[in-house]
């Protein structure tokens, strides 16, 4: 009995031995390949181990902490995306973090400004997603294409939790085009019908819908402050555009009319609209006090959907000014918004009362190769700027504190 036990032993001993020496040659050796796996378990249990699983930081010292980013500017993601925002944690007093969406999976990544560290909060797939359109930190509008072609709309929860990294979705009624009020608590929607277009106003969810006007006038596209909404025409350099203040009731309120290629970008109450025209190759860039009516001609010339707003109590606002690369004339905005060309952007702060600008860099220089700036936002605390690269859709963020 007693040699029994001993030879049952030292079996124990020469298998644990083995997985010793297995686990010290192979996984060593391994160590260094992106997306191996870091412990003995994990050779058996492969998956979730690829290389852009990140409930683990990608980017680590050796020390195990996450890099710090130092650099003026930072690539967030070379895959292509269809949303990316700034979020504030709760109860923080850190730098904001990023979020956004993996395009070809619907996936959401979290990552700090000041860190490389990334977190998947939501690894629910969402495929043949478009857009992603931010209401707040935990609540989301997607849009997604059908092989059809046919856009299909949902309000999504987010649940970014340890124990339940999920997006609930609901489907919403079809619409063609959205825009959620600043706070949060309202959207607009343009749904195209027989007769022309369908406006309506509703709770982000879909509820509460209501009709508030009804307009011969296909193309409308909504625009929304904190708690107020615009509608603009479609821009095109071969039609005068116009925009209009619509009210609850469906009241319209002129507010810019006539201008060739029109793109209007409200600031965050509303009070200014930044807009840009252009006729041909030719643009310009304004601002309109809703509050007295003066406008302002700015000194530099981009396509307004091309900045963002910083503030607004001194209004200042981030542009890219664009270079059309070379080859051929271009007709704006319409070249620009069907992809027929692309830019390379130079960066900018302007104050529009006081008529200045300040240059940030141009782009190719900062990050070696060419940006076209696409959907800028600002962060809460004005500290960063957000974009994607029109060009492969990657996702970029700015230093704004950092001229060099």
């Amino acid at each position: 009995m007693r040699r029994t036990l001993i030879i049952s032993g030292l079996g124990l001993l020469a298998v644990a031995l083995f997985a010793a020496g297995y686990f010290f040659v192979f996984q060593k050796t391994d160590s260094n390949t992106a997306g191996a796996p870091k412990d003995f378990f994990s050779a058996f249990f492969p998956f979730g181990q690829g290389n852009r699983t990140s409930e683990k930081p990608t980017n680590e010292t050796p020390g195990g902490s996450a890099q710090k980013v130092t650099a003026r500017i930072r690539q967030v993601s070379t895959r292509p995306t269809a949303g990316a925002w700034f979020t504030s944690p709760s109860g923080t007093t850190t730098s904001p973090h990023i979020r956004f969406t993996e395009r070809a999976t619907g996936h959401i990544f979290e990552t700090p400004t000041d860190s490389y560290a990334e977190t998947r909060i939501s690894n629910t797939t969402i495929p043949l997603i478009q857009e992603l359109i931010v209401i707040n930190d935990t609540t989301l509008l997607l849009r997604t294409l059908s092989d059809t072609e046919t856009i299909s709309n949902a309000f999504g929860v987010l649940n970014a939790t340890n124990s339940e990294q999920s997006l609930d979705t609901s489907a919403l009624k079809g619409f063609q085009r959205v825009a959620v009020a600043k706070n949060g608590l309202s959207m607009m929607t343009v749904t195209e019908v027989a007769q022309g277009s369908q406006i309506e106003l509703a709770e982000p969810d879909g509820t509460k819908s209501r009709t508030i006007l009804l307009s011969p006038i296909r193309s409308w596209i909504p625009l929304a402050g904190d708690s107020r909404f615009f509608i603009q025409s479609a821009p095109s350099s071969g039609a005068s555009g116009f925009l209009y203040e619509i009210r609850s009731n469906g009241g319209l309120t002129k507010i810019l009319s006539d201008i060739p290629g029109l793109l209007g970008v409200p600031s965050p109450t509303g009070r200014y609209i930044l807009y840009s025209g252009s006729t041909g190759v030719k643009v310009f860039l304004g601002m309109i006090d809703t509050k007295t009516g003066q406008s302002y001609t700015l000194p530099l010339k981009t396509l307004a959907t091309k900045c963002a707003w910083i503030s607004e109590d001194t209004p200042r606002v981030f542009c890219a000014i664009s270079d059309p690369m070379r080859g051929g004339t271009a007709t704006l905005p319409d070249d620009w918004l069907l992809g027929k060309i692309s830019f390379s952007d130079s960066v900018w702060i302007i104050r529009p009362i006081e008529n200045t600008a300040h240059s940030l860099g141009y782009l190719q220089e900062i990050a070696n190769t060419p940006i076209d700036v696409l959907n800028p936002t600002i962060s809460v605390d004005g500290n960063f700027a957000l974009f994607i690269n029109k060009n492969d859709l990657s996702v970029w963020s700015l230093d704004l504190n950092r001229d060099q």
